[in-house]
């Protein structure tokens, strides 16, 4: 179905969806990227993209077919270099309502995990402390943390808590049925506060 016409450009519904997608993705990839070297060369890589759609559009054929070559090149040395950063896009794609209801989460299955684990660290004597995201977010925690971004397993949740390991101290944040990140900051300077803090902040269940 034909919306309106440019020139000589006839702009059909699924021409806008199709750039609306294309815009959508581009911008949740500058937003994980921003302030990083990765964001300065995407918008150079942007850019020439861009150069080389309007040069065909003009007819341009000697630097369209330049300015082509130069794009196949950058995306494939992007992918390598930025593979960390696609990666999260991909997490974050994986992670909307839309996505969820083709990939459930099995609920219960993650609460005997964590339930497991707790009782495991108890009985070893070890102590943990467990944020578990719902309706607030909890972003700003999470950047204070390493990022893992595995599923939620009794076996990876004991080796964090392990007095050994380099992850040990701090909180570990549960989001969208996976292990989000460990060894976080929680608000406050006193840390036997901190748990009360983050519970009042919203419904975030917290397990020390």
């Amino acid at each position: 179905m034909e919306l309106f016409k440019i020139g000589f450009l006839s702009v059909k519904l699924i021409d806008v969806v199709d750039v609306l997608i294309v815009t959508y993705v581009f911008y949740k990839l500058y937003t994980i990227m921003k302030g990083t070297i990765a964001s300065q060369i995407f918008i150079a890589l942007t850019l020439i993209i861009g150069f080389s759609f309007l040069a065909q559009l003009l007819n341009m054929q000697a630097t369209g077919w330049l300015l082509s070559r130069v794009t196949d090149i950058w995306v494939i040395a992007f992918i390598i270099l930025f593979q960390p950063e696609i990666r999260r896009l991909l997490l974050l794609i994986g992670k909307t309502r839309i996505a969820r209801i083709f990939t459930k989460v099995n609920v219960d299955e993650n609460v005997d995990e964590i339930v497991e684990a707790c009782f495991d660290i108890k009985n070893r004597g070890w102590g943990a402390l467990i944020v578990i995201e719902r309706s607030s977010g909890l972003k700003n925690v999470i950047e204070t943390g390493e990022l893992i971004q595995s599923r939620i397993k009794k076996e990876i949740l004991i080796s964090i808590f392990n007095p050994k390991s380099p992850l040990h101290d701090g909180a570990t944040i549960l989001k969208n049925g996976s292990i989000e990140a460990s060894r976080c900051l929680l608000p406050l300077s006193e840390p036997e506060k901190s748990e009360t803090r983050i519970s009042e902040q919203g419904t975030e269940p917290v397990l020390v």
